[in-house]
């Protein structure tokens, strides 16, 4: 999200520092690590346990 706002101020002010090749080359990496690989991590971590009922 901070990329596409990034996008979005720069094209409002007419300032193009970040276009679309930078975003279509950078967006699937930091999708990734920002979003998947800490999903993955919390999955892994899950016991499959209910919460309060260990024990």
């Amino acid at each position: 999200m901070a990329l596409a706002v990034a996008y979005a101020v720069g094209s409002f002010f007419e300032a193009p520092w970040l276009d679309i090749p930078l975003m279509l080359s950078t967006h699937g990496v930091l999708q990734a690590f920002g979003f998947a690989l800490p999903g993955v991590i919390g999955w892994r971590m899950f016991d499959g346990c209910p919460q309060g009922k260990r024990g």
